[in-house]
């Protein structure tokens, strides 16, 4: 009687992983509504949270037209997959009303290449914006959504484009106004 019980007690084991396999695949066989295609990659989460900060920026002319800019940074707890980016606000200006000042209606977000991340935890993104934004306000986000290489140009960036800092994948973020006391400027 015993080895029935030991039995029946692996095939209650084995039929629980199997449950939470299919659970957190996503499969179960009901046909699904979305196309394999339109699944977000997974991306492993863990109980770290990430820290990152500005050390330093410069900017300097990129000719023809434009700037290049230069930021570094330090950043911690950074688990494999996230990436860095350097983001700005770019306001959404509406017809002009009768008095002539332009009303904001919206805005998106320009997203700079992924940051090099050292193994010692500083950061650095070199950036060429050809039309930055006066009074740009630079903030550096940790996102967690991109397994492998994320170009500014990737889907990955979709939501980071719209919703800047406020994208529910970003994991971390700091700010370095035009002019931060105690931030060195290059």
């Amino acid at each position: 009687m015993r080895w029935q019980t030991a039995i029946a007690a692996g095939i209650a084991a084995v039929a629980t992983v199997v449950a939470a396999l299919i659970a957190t695949s996503g499969g179960g066989g009901g046909g699904g509504d979305k196309a394999a295609g339109d699944a977000k990659p997974a991306v492993t989460t863990t109980a770290v949270r990430p820290s990152v900060s500005f050390t330093s920026w410069s900017e300097k002319p990129a000719p023809p037209k434009g700037k290049e800019y230069e930021f570094e940074g330090s950043v911690s707890e950074l688990p494999a997959g996230f990436t860095l980016h350097v983001v700005i606000e770019v306001p959404s200006y509406g017809p002009a009303p009768l008095d002539g000042t332009a009303e904001v209606v919206g805005s998106e977000w320009m997203v700079s290449p992924a940051a090099d991340v050292l193994r010692n935890g500083s950061w650095k993104v070199v950036w060429r914006v050809e039309h930055p934004p006066a009074g740009a306000r630079w903030v550096v986000v940790v996102l967690g959504n991109c397994p492998g290489t994320c170009s500014a140009d990737s889907a990955a960036m979709g939501g980071l484009k719209a919703d800047g800092p406020g994208d529910p994948d970003v994991v971390a973020t700091a700010t370095a106004p035009p002019e931060t006391p105690g931030l060195q400027r290059g």
